[in-house]
C-alpha cells in the first residue's frame, strides 16, 4: 500500500500543478561553464519552481552550495564582477609537489560568504562529492563544514592543492560523479531536473598542432630547454631570481597584482600544464591529450550516470562553448544557462 501511495504521488506530481513544482536540482562539474548552473537556478525560480533539493560536483558544488546557504545573488554579483586578474589572484599561483594553485584568497572569500555553516543545518537538503584518491572511492559530503565539502569537490587533480581529511586524500568529485543524480535528496511528486555543463562537443577534438607542438620527434625536455635558457636552474632558484619580493609582505593592492602577474609570467612560460588550463583552443601535444582523455572520461561517467537515473529535465552545455577557467565570460555563461533553462522549462510537457 505504501509502494502504491509513492507510485501515485510521484504520477500525480508529474501532472498536477502544485507537485510538479517542486525540483530535487543536480548541478555537474564543468569549470568556469558551472556558472550556467547560477542563469539556471534564476530561470527556474522567475517560473515559480521551488528547488526542495539540491546536489552537485565541483561547481555545481560551488553553486548548490551557495544556494543552499542562502547565499546565490551574492555569488552572481561577485561572479559578474570577475576578470582574469582577479581569477588569478584568487588562484593563489604557489607551485608544490601536487599542485600549482592552494586556492587560498578564494576560500577566504568562500568563509566569508558562508561562514562556519554546516550541511546538516541548511535550510535545503545538500550534499556534494568528491573523490578520495587514497582509497580510489568517492565521498559523499552530507554532514560536516559546507566550506571544507565544497573545496574538496572543487579540487582539480594536480592544480589545485588536494584537501587531507581523516586520513583520506580528497579531490575534485569529477572522477567519480559528475552529474549526482544517484546523491541527491527525493521528495513524492518532486521533478528531477539536471544542468550538465560537460555535455559531449558538437565539434570534433583538433589534431593539428598549434604553437607548443610538443611531438615524439621534439620530446618534453628538449622543448623546455628551447623555451626557457635557464631550465637547467633549479625551479626555486630561477624563480627567486625573477620574483625579488618573493619573501617580502605587500601592504598595497597594487603591489600584490604585479608580484601576481610576476608569478603568473613566470609560471606561464615554465608550466605548459597551466597554459592548458587558461587558454580555450587545444593543441595536439601531450597535455592537452590528457586534458582530452579527461574530457572524455567526464562525458562517460556522465552519460552513464544518466541512464541509471533518468532525469526528468536535463540542460546541456557542450564543453565545447566555453573553457574551463574563462570565468571572465561570467554574465555571458550565466545568461545562456538562464536562456537554455528558460527554453527547456517552456517547451517540455511536464512543465
Amino acid at each position: 500500500m505504501e509502494l502504491f501511495a509513492q507510485w501515485w504521488n510521484r504520477i500525480r506530481g508529474r501532472h498536477g500543478m502544485e507537485e510538479a513544482r517542486c525540483v530535487a536540482l543536480v548541478l555537474g562539474g564543468g569549470g568556469a561553464r558551472g556558472l550556467a548552473h547560477l542563469g539556471a537556478i534564476e530561470a527556474l525560480q522567475a517560473q515559480g519552481f521551488r528547488i526542495t533539493s539540491v546536489a552537485g560536483t565541483s561547481m555545481g558544488a560551488l553553486v548548490g552550495g551557495l544556494f543552499a546557504a542562502g547565499k546565490i545573488n551574492e555569488a552572481k554579483n561577485i561572479a559578474e564582477r570577475l576578470t582574469r586578474r582577479r581569477v588569478l589572484r584568487m588562484m593563489d599561483i604557489s607551485p608544490g609537489l601536487d599542485h600549482i594553485a592552494t586556492g587560498g584568497r578564494f576560500m577566504q572569500l568562500l568563509d566569508s560568504l558562508i561562514g562556519d555553516v554546516r550541511i546538516e543545518d541548511l535550510p535545503i537538503p545538500f550534499c556534494c562529492s568528491a573523490s578520495d584518491v587514497v582509497s580510489g572511492q568517492e565521498v559523499v559530503f552530507r554532514s560536516g563544514p559546507l566550506s571544507t565539502a565544497i573545496r574538496a569537490s572543487i579540487s582539480i587533480p594536480g592544480f589545485f592543492k588536494p584537501v587531507t581529511l581523516d586520513n583520506r586524500i580528497l579531490v575534485d568529485g569529477s572522477l567519480h560523479n559528475t552529474l549526482p543524480l544517484d546523491r541527491v535528496q527525493r521528495h513524492p511528486g518532486d521533478l528531477l531536473i539536471a544542468v550538465n555543463v560537460s555535455a559531449p562537443d558538437d565539434k570534433p577534438f583538433p589534431t593539428r598542432l598549434k604553437q607548443d607542438n610538443l611531438t615524439a620527434d621534439r620530446p618534453f625536455g628538449t622543448y623546455l630547454k628551447q623555451n626557457n635558457p635557464k631550465a637547467d636552474a633549479s625551479f626555486g632558484a630561477h624563480f627567486k631570481q625573477n620574483n625579488h619580493q618573493t619573501d617580502t609582505s605587500f601592504s598595497s593592492h597594487k603591489q600584490h597584482d604585479a608580484r601576481a602577474s610576476s608569478m603568473f609570467s613566470s609560471l606561464w612560460h615554465r608550466l605548459p600544464l597551466l597554459r592548458v588550463f587558461l587558454k580555450t583552443e587545444l593543441s595536439a601535444n601531450y597535455m592537452n591529450m590528457a586534458l582530452r582523455v579527461a574530457q572524455i572520461s567526464i562525458q562517460n561517467n556522465t552519460q552513464m550516470a544518466m541512464r541509471l537515473t533518468p532525469p526528468d529535465l536535463c540542460l546541456n552545455l557542450p564543453m565545447s562553448t566555453f573553457g574551463l577557467f574563462d570565468f571572465d565570460k561570467a554574465p555571458e555563461i550565466i545568461n545562456q544557462g538562464h536562456q537554455q533553462m528558460l527554453h527547456l522549462l517552456t517547451s517540455s510537457p511536464l512543465t
